[in-house]
């Protein structure tokens, strides 16, 4: 077992595993990364320097549907020969019996994650500004791909994303209740009455950020990471779930480690601009606090799964920042809510 805290890694059963598909040394050491903040996800290194990261799924009963595993590995290894840039994937595995769960690798892509306010400071304006660009070139690039065509999904099973999520994540958050939110169930139902017609399919992330990438030093994309909310669906939700976290004056500040809130990356509409720009479909200005709205509803969803997740010791005591989810979950239903309102829905 290797990793001094959280939950560990049976390095030992993954050298065998590891070492039937690629060149290793052993031995391996592992370290669990607390960066995210669903699945469970180690750096793995052998004795000359090699460099992995494997992914599996929390502790514990999980949802049905939830923490798939072979999703993420199938998308990234759909888009290794696209112009978006992936991390190479070695392998997935199905047997839980090898390290206690389902998992993959998938090669170490260095280079720079900006999770914080002091990350994102640590840059010069220069890159700072690649960076958003290449952030919403990558982007636009995810959704020119046509999810049908490179056999991702079949075909019709795009249709109605709007719709699906806001089933989907409802009922993922009633089952897992461990609290009343009256204003996260008013919110879904405002929504579910007011559903835009998609204005195409795509590929979409579901949790495309700066923390979710790693950056070149010049502030160029180097890889795009976490992909277990993918799927086919609309674009315009995928934008409006960067632009929740992008971390400027046109978004209240109901989440911490702002790391784009500096000189250089420019604003929310600046990150749209840059998106309409490089080939991403068209915003239409009346149609975006509805997404807005949509998508701050939908992380409030997701990050109070991973609060009660979190209560309930899924995740090992790695760290203890999910206690703040207790509160920033409520003020996230709340900015939902005064989306709502400017959607006047």
């Amino acid at each position: 077992m290797s990793d001094a805290h959280g939950v560990p890694l049976d390095v030992d059963a993954l050298e065998g595993w590891l070492t039937d598909r690629v060149e290793v040394t052993p031995p391996l050491t592992a370290s669990q990364i607390s960066g995210g903040r669903s699945n469970l996800t180690y750096r793995v290194a052998d004795a000359d320097g090699r460099t992995f990261v494997v992914r599996r799924p929390p502790l514990g009963d999980l949802l049905p549907g939830a923490h798939d595993m072979s999703r993420e590995a199938r998308v990234m290894s759909a888009l290794a020969d696209s112009d978006v840039p992936v991390p190479e994937v070695i392998g997935y595995e199905g047997d839980e019996s090898i390290i206690g769960g389902t998992f993959y690798v998938m090669r170490h892509v260095d280079g720079l994650i900006l999770r914080t306010t002091e990350d994102g400071a640590s840059i010069d304006e220069a890159a700072r500004a690649t960076a958003t660009r290449s952030l919403a070139s990558t982007m636009a690039e995810l959704h020119r791909i046509d999810p049908y065509e490179i056999g991702l999904v079949k075909p019709g099973r795009g249709d109605n994303y709007l719709a699906r999520q806001l089933h989907v994540w409802k009922r993922q958050m009633d089952a897992q209740k461990g609290r009343e939110l009256p204003v996260a169930d008013a919110v879904h139902d405002r929504l579910t009455a007011a559903i835009p017609e998609q204005p195409a399919t795509a590929i979409v992330h579901g949790d495309y950020r700066v923390d979710n990438v790693i950056l070149d030093p010049d502030g160029t994309v180097a890889a795009v990471l976490d992909w277990e909310l993918w799927t086919a669906g609309d674009p315009l939700a995928d934008l409006a779930i960067t632009l929740v976290y992008w971390g400027d004056d046109s978004v209240p500040d109901a989440l911490i480690g702002r790391p784009t809130g500096h000189p250089g990356y420019g604003t929310g509409a600046d990150f749209v601009r840059a998106y309409v720009d490089a080939g991403g479909i068209d915003v239409p200005d009346d149609v975006l606090p509805y997404y807005m709205a949509f998508a701050t509803w939908r992380l409030a969803a997701i990050l109070e799964g991973v609060y009660q997740r979190n209560r309930a010791g899924a995740y090992g005591d790695a760290d203890d920042g999910w206690r703040m989810f207790e509160e920033k979950v409520t003020d996230l239903f709340d900015m939902a809510s005064g989306y709502a309102d400017e959607a006047g829905i």
